[in-house]
């Protein structure tokens, strides 16, 4: 299975020097808050049961609507917004968040640049439906993120030591940039 490293010491120490919240890997070319555009207030993601009769059987994360279209240029300004659908066979509350991670250069590795941890959508049933606002800006001065653009979206559970584990994770979405 797919494991999303995040270290959330990792977190504290970059929020402390660089002065932003949300997965960095050292040298991966961070962005102080200073630098960033002024931030929309609107909430970046928000989750909505859905109500079955029966339990899922396995754990799933699918797209249902994601908006530019997938091919897309994008810029430093572009938002990207994504509606996804998640079934959670054991759900733990307050364990399970989604999330969107850009494949880098390097393989098998991805990163959601400086993307607000704390804004991460918590799976809000064993079924739901989330709205992310995923605004370029988080990823755009990254070297290391590849370009054209390559987003999956992730279904994640908390595991020890500030790190989380895949459960499930949508196809990639190639986007280009100009």
């Amino acid at each position: 299975m797919l494991t999303c490293k995040l270290d959330r010491c990792w977190l504290v120490v970059a929020a402390i020097v660089w002065g932003v919240s949300g997965c960095q890997t050292p040298g991966s070319g961070a962005t102080s808050r200073s630098q960033l555009p002024e931030a929309d207030s609107r909430p970046l993601a928000r989750c909505q049961p859905l109500h079955s009769d029966r339990a899922p059987d396995r754990d799933t994360v699918m797209i249902k609507s994601i908006s530019p279209s997938p091919e897309s240029v994008l810029s430093e300004s572009s938002e990207m917004t994504v509606t996804l659908e998640y079934s959670l066979k054991n759900y733990d509350p307050g364990k399970m968040f989604l999330l969107a991670q850009f494949d880098k250069y390097e393989q098998g590795y991805s990163t959601d640049g400086s993307f607000p941890s704390d804004q991460y959508p918590i799976a809000c049933g064993e079924r739901g439906v989330v709205d992310l606002r995923f605004p370029m800006r988080f990823i755009w001065n990254l070297d290391s993120v590849k370009r054209p653009f390559e987003v999956s979206f992730l279904l994640n559970r908390e595991t020890s030591g500030g790190k989380s584990k895949a459960l499930a994770w949508t196809p990639k979405t190639i986007f280009l940039d100009h």
